[in-house]
């Protein structure tokens, strides 16, 4: 195994390799990849700070992340560090116009057009993958207004129900694309893979981890989600708002609620979609892990990736959890010999309750 980072123009040009520490690759659900590494100003390094450069990392030849570099560069005794981000998160750019397509159109196709807008603007170094676990569900009447950021909007269409799960995977096809967005149905999201990737702590157990973090979000059983006004409405027309309440929740927690803001959401249905997604009425159980290294410990980008379900097994005094969990975040974390890799890793699951 080894692991190299490398320079390269923005068309996809290799201007070398580049020696790194203390790597750590981010990959979150539904989320765009990041990665943080320190490194030293050689000829090679120095080239990080012009802005027509960007970093590819990869494992045996597979590139694992591609993305710019975020000034400034922090320069310390011990090197440099730099943070690059993928180009989902680094597209920062603000919407020209009013995008309102008419009638009932997939969730895919909407990321679709958003991305070719911009592309047709500059290049975005990102395209839209495949489709996976069935058709998306669509929206009608979505309408975003412009001056809202693209990046947001997609994080904000998939995490609104019914939503859609995705990964940015590095793509370099057509010359000057860095990554693609798969596209996961809600309903599919990822692999089942709970009988064979398992990661267990405690005595009678693989005892596979260091560690873990067993943790319960907090309930919201309200939202208030306020939108903005469309390109023709009159500047009195009010601000629209939507509101939504789950009762039963209510009642047995108490009002626990949010308050969102949308400054370029026009559509009602995605307002209300939007105030859904938000709410858990009941508290959702969150565990994060660090597994141990060797070659019998699954891991992340190889036997598993985010959106995947694990086994997950806990006894430890109390402690006692057994279930089945979607991997939500993992990170590779790379030291200075570049060969191996530990990793760090948050699964979600409704139901990893004490058993």
């Amino acid at each position: 195994m080894a692991f190299t980072l490398g320079v390269y123009t923005l068309a996809g040009g290799p201007l070398g390799p580049l020696e790194f520490a203390d790597l750590r690759l981010r990959r979150p659900l539904s989320g765009g990849q990041s990665l943080e590494f320190r490194t030293w100003l050689d000829l090679v390094g120095q080239r990080l700070e012009a802005s027509t450069t960007h970093v590819r990392f990869f494992e045996d030849g597979q590139p694992l992340f591609a993305g710019v570099v975020v000034p400034p560069l922090e320069r310390t005794p011990d090197g440099v560090k730099v943070s690059a981000l993928g180009p989902l998160p680094a597209l920062k750019r603000q919407r020209q116009a009013l995008y309102a397509p008419a009638g009932l159109v997939p969730l895919d196709q909407i990321v679709s057009d958003l991305l070719y807008t911009e592309n047709q603007r500059s290049p975005t170094h990102l395209k839209l993958g495949s489709v996976f676990g069935g058709a998306l569900s669509g929206m009608t009447s979505y309408q975003l207004a412009a001056g809202g950021e693209v990046g947001d909007a997609i994080i904000n269409l998939a995490t609104t129900q019914p939503g859609f799960y995705f990964r940015e995977n590095p793509d370099f096809t057509p010359a000057g694309n860095w990554a693609r967005l798969d596209l996961w149905n809600p309903a599919a999201s990822g692999d089942d893979l709970s009988a064979s990737v398992r990661f267990e702590f405690g005595r009678g157990t693989r005892d596979s981890l260091q560690g873990y973090t067993l943790a319960q979000t907090a309930v919201i059983n309200g939202c208030t989600v306020r939108g903005a006004l469309g390109p023709n409405d009159p500047p009195e027309t009010p601000i629209p708002i939507i509101r939504v309440e789950d009762a039963a929740s209510i009642g047995l927690y108490g009002l626990r609620e949010v308050h969102t803001e949308l400054s370029d959401a026009v559509s009602s249905q995605f307002m209300t979609a939007m105030a859904q997604s938000q709410m858990k009425p009941e508290p959702v159980q969150t565990l994060s892990f660090l597994p141990l290294t060797g070659a019998d410990i699954p891991r992340l980008l190889r036997e598993f990736d985010v959106g995947d379900t694990v086994g997950v097994l806990i006894r430890d005094g109390p402690t006692n959890v057994e279930a089945a969990a979607r991997i939500v975040e993992g990170s590779l974390l790379v030291s200075d010999d570049s060969t191996e890799a530990t990793q760090e890793l948050l699964v979600e699951s409704a139901v990893l309750e004490p058993v």
